[in-house]
């Protein structure tokens, strides 16, 4: 079952932002915060490099060293890494099939659609405990 998403609308905008500088580009980057039973509490994105070589308007890649890097930064600071956001520039913000090959149990995903620059809509998705399809997630969007 889906968690709740808590997230501040100025790590939106963040996000959103990230997805409009790198268009037609895909953008990639970290969410971390607090994960609960019920709900996820982000409070901090952190942007990477998309490092994929070919394809990156509609491809991104995401290293190992990042990772380790992302995991080292959410322990320092006593947050988890809860998942990994990425754009889609003129499309929409639903997974992929290639989404979905690339997803890791008990992340969060979010997805935004970039429409000729312009960031436009933010879903948010969980992988299925079958790892077979995604949920998406409802979300609150607070000021802070």
């Amino acid at each position: 079952m889906p968690r709740n998403i808590i997230i501040p609308r100025t790590v939106l905008n963040a996000v959103e932002e990230h997805a409009e500088d790198m268009y037609p580009e895909e953008c990639c980057g970290f969410i971390f915060g607090k994960s609960r039973i019920e709900s996820i509490v982000v409070d901090e994105v952190h942007r990477v490099q998309n490092h994929r070589d070919e394809n990156r308007t509609r491809r991104f890649l995401i290293t190992p060293e990042q990772f380790m890097r992302a995991e080292e930064f959410a322990d320092s600071e006593e947050k988890k890494l809860l998942g990994v956001y990425h754009s889609h520039p003129d499309h929409p913000a639903t997974p992929s099939r290639y989404d979905l090959d690339h997803a890791l149990p008990d992340f969060v995903y979010l997805i935004t659609s970039v429409e000729k620059g312009k960031a436009k809509i933010c879903r948010w998705w969980e992988l299925t405990s079958d790892r077979c399809f995604f949920s998406e997630t409802e979300v609150a969007i607070v000021t802070t």
